[in-house]
């Protein structure tokens, strides 16, 4: 009990080297042996009047529970979730019991938080339970191990677990993340009187600032952003450029077959008979509008 009384936070590691962590559905739990990540820490809670029993609650904000659902129909083994009951009854509460250098936790109704292996359905699943046989008895028994958190991740852990309840920003938890330790991080947390959102106030951190600004914006849907209109602007520029310059040289071309034609005739007329000027000058007629 005493790492638990000194510690904020803990992991939780079985018998089979897996820790316990909180699944992303934030409803159930389960075995994994990566323990690195922020599921497989569960935050330590004291009961008041009750020193020997403590709350976990994951990193979703919600609690781990004892319940009293069958995992498989026919077994004695019942349900472990994640939940957010209306009471903090019971079934919240667990009484950790040392074993040698281990501990074991004990349930509302007497039984243990047990580690299953095996074949699946039983694999990597949690179940609370007790021991039948001499074989299941290490199943209950579980290494702590207490984790340092930061006071700015135990504030965005808060959030978090009040987001459910409220409409609290992603881009305020990230930028709460960021915030480090240093003497221009103060924050505080104030309800505002226009919206039923909470107001994140803080004077060290530009991205909290940021992200802020970008939860007051409007949407104007005949508004480019300003990258995408000058892209546009370069992209008819440079189309405009191309078919002006080849205008241009079709008009240039033109002008020459005239000019060209005009000599011909005059050098012709000198010489040559009327008919044969004629004929001559359908022929370059047609030559000029195929070419053309």
């Amino acid at each position: 009990m005493e790492i638990f009384a000194k510690a904020k936070a803990v992991k939780l590691r079985s018998h089979l080297e897996k820790y316990l962590i909180a699944d992303d559905d934030q409803e159930t739990v389960r075995q994994s042996r990566n323990g690195a990540g922020k599921r497989a820490r569960w935050f330590v809670e004291l009961v008041p009047d009750k020193p020997n029993v403590i709350r976990l609650r994951s990193c979703h904000g919600k609690y781990l529970t004892a319940t009293d659902l069958p995992f498989l129909l026919g077994m004695t083994g019942k349900k472990v979730l994640q939940t957010v009951p209306e009471n903090m009854d019971w079934k919240l509460q667990w009484e950790p019991i040392r074993d040698g250098f281990q501990v074991k936790l004990k349930t509302w109704c007497g039984k243990f938080l047990r580690a299953n292996g095996g074949t699946p359905p039983w694999r990597n699943s949690v179940t609370h339970d007790e021991p039948h046989t001499g074989a299941t008895q290490r199943w209950i028994l579980w290494d702590v191990e207490a984790v340092q958190v930061p006071e700015s991740e135990s504030l965005v852990e808060y959030l978090s677990s009040v987001s459910s309840f409220s409409s609290i920003s992603g881009d305020v938890l990230e930028a709460l993340s960021d915030l480090g330790s240093g003497p221009q991080s103060p924050i505080s947390v104030v309800s505002s009187v226009k919206s039923p959102r909470f107001s994140i106030i803080s004077t060290g951190s530009p991205k909290l600032l940021l992200a802020a600004k970008q939860n007051r914006t409007t949407f104007r849907p005949n508004r480019l952003p300003e990258t995408k209109k000058q892209t546009l602007q370069a992209k008819a520029g440079r189309r405009s450029r191309v078919y002006g310059a080849a205008w241009n040289k079709k008009k240039r071309r033109r002008k020459e077959l005239k000019g060209h034609l005009r000599l011909e005739v005059e050098e012709i007329s000198r010489f040559e008979s009327s008919s044969n000027i004629v004929h001559r000058l359908l022929l370059m007629i047609v030559a000029a509008l195929f070419l053309s």
